[in-house]
């Protein structure tokens, strides 16, 4: 412990708690001779050490009523905040939040240094019987991000989500009710309590380094999250926080989408209408909201559409907000490697073609269905079967599957030609069968790992054979 006093962690983390209690005893509002108190102890909840919600700042004579009752939530609670009613629901949340925790311990003992026996197979043609068999009707397991992938386990009737490592071992215990993937190194995660839930996030070794507090949220790009939060008439608020946690754009939106390059999609709500436009980091206008529908920007544009009397068409806009492709297309989608799917529909039916980033249609409408481009090739659907083209539109392997993804890693998961048998392989750019369709749930493959799985309970990671 005193040990840890020394620390910078612990110098910062103090910082943190008096600039949030503002510089005040939380008991009494004295100004002088503060101290910082953990709710918890450091050498029983050292994972709650560096915790902004472990904290609370009191004054030396009203630490001292806490002597040997540190753990004494109702003691804390009440000397706390009689004199500060007002702050009753946001300490009472904290506490809660701690006691989830707590509670989570017992299943963190179970899983430290545990490993998920059968959970990887180097050799995709392995018998599958040794996959790890799941108490689940859902996928348990997700694609690697940042060398995580969270994965859902069972213990006493709930489901609770970790993260395992590439070699199945469980890096951070199962304590959250909801996980995403890790993004610019930060993972939103959900508790859930008392009917509600609320968002934080948490760093690599699974310390909660933005407290649970948003009523949503999302994964951090370029440097930005977005949040939601709820009014007194559970209407919804978008803003932006930082990596720090901070506000950093006030929830203000009716609508809010991720940054990318550079810009955000944000949407405001009128009494008959909703109008699209787009902010900078700052959270300027940069794009007024006239827009009906609008998308994130790619390869320097993005999609947009306007709505007229009886019809609805879309087109492409570029950083200034200039109109560069005409609003002409009845669907549209993303530029990828300087192409983008658009569709136009004649009195029979809707077809999809693929023009380049001047607007010109330079792969006729012809698919029934078609993807994005992805390693020079992408999935199209014609005559009821998937194929995949290259960017001269030329089909480079024929339209012969029942259901086929985007390629990644130099491999695509395609699902069997047989209508009466339907198992997911894996195919090569040339497609060559490299892993035999026998799976009965597949995925693309990430930072070399793909997860598969047989019979709704059987679950498990093939490593791509193209890295052996």
């Amino acid at each position: 412990m005193n040990n840890y006093r020394n620390t910078p962690e612990y110098r910062e983390w103090k910082e943190k708690v008096k600039k949030r209690d503002g510089d005040l005893c939380r008991s009494c509002q004295n100004k002088y001779h503060l101290d910082v108190h953990h709710i918890f102890r450091v050498e029983s909840h050292p994972h709650l050490s560096d915790h902004i919600d472990n904290g609370i700042t009191l004054c030396k004579n009203c630490h001292a009523k806490l002597k040997n009752k540190e753990n004494d939530i109702d003691f804390l609670v009440e000397v706390v905040t009689q004199p500060l009613r007002e702050q009753m629901d946001r300490l009472s949340q904290t506490t809660r939040s701690l006691n989830r925790i707590i509670k989570s311990e017992k299943i963190v003992a179970k899983q430290a240094g545990y490993v998920i026996q059968n959970l990887i197979l180097d050799d995709p043609s392995q018998p599958m019987d040794h996959f790890t068999e799941f108490d689940s009707a859902l996928f348990p397991l997700s694609h690697f991000s940042e060398g995580l992938s969270h994965v859902a386990f069972h213990d006493e009737g709930s489901r609770k989500y970790g993260y395992i490592n590439p070699e199945g071992e469980i890096v951070i215990p199962a304590q959250f009710d909801r996980a995403s993937s890790f993004s610019e190194g930060l993972a939103c995660v959900e508790f859930y309590d008392e009917g509600s839930s609320k968002y934080g996030y948490i760093n690599p070794e699974g310390k909660i380094v933005i407290p649970a507090q948003f009523d949503m949220a999302w994964n951090f790009n370029e440097g930005l999250a977005c949040v939601e939060f709820y009014d007194e008439d559970s209407r919804s608020k978008f803003g932006y926080i930082n990596p720090e946690g901070e506000i950093v754009i006030p929830a203000r939106f009716d609508d809010a989408s991720d940054f990318s390059e550079g810009l955000a999609c944000v949407e405001f709500y009128g009494e008959d209408s909703r109008k699209c436009g787009y902010i900078n980091p700052e959270g300027e206008i940069v794009i007024p909201a006239q827009i009906d529908m609008a998308s994130s920007f790619s390869e320097g544009l993005a999609y947009v559409e306007f709505y007229g009397e009886d019809s609805r068409k879309c087109g492409y806009i570029n950083l200034e907000g200039e109109i560069v492709i005409p609003t002409q297309f009845d669907m549209a989608r993303d530029f990828n490697e300087g192409l983008a799917c658009v569709e136009s529909e004649d009195e029979d039916s809707r077809k999809c073609g693929y023009i380049n980033l001047e607007g010109e249609i330079v792969i006729p409408t012809q698919f029934d269905m078609a993807s994005d481009f992805s390693e020079g090739l992408c999935v199209v659907k014609k005559n009821g079967k998937w194929g995949f083209i290259n960017s001269k539109g030329e089909i480079v392997i024929p339209t012969q599957f029942n259901d086929a993804s985007d390629f990644s890693e130099g491999l695509a998961c395609v699902e069997s030609e047989d209508e009466d048998s339907r198992k997911y392989g894996y195919i090569n750019s040339k497609g060559e069968m490299v892993i035999p369709t026998r799976f009965d749930r597949a995925s693309n493959f990430s930072e070399g790992l793909a997860y598969v799985g047989e019979d709704s309970r059987k679950y498990g990671f093939i490593r791509n054979p193209l890295n052996t």
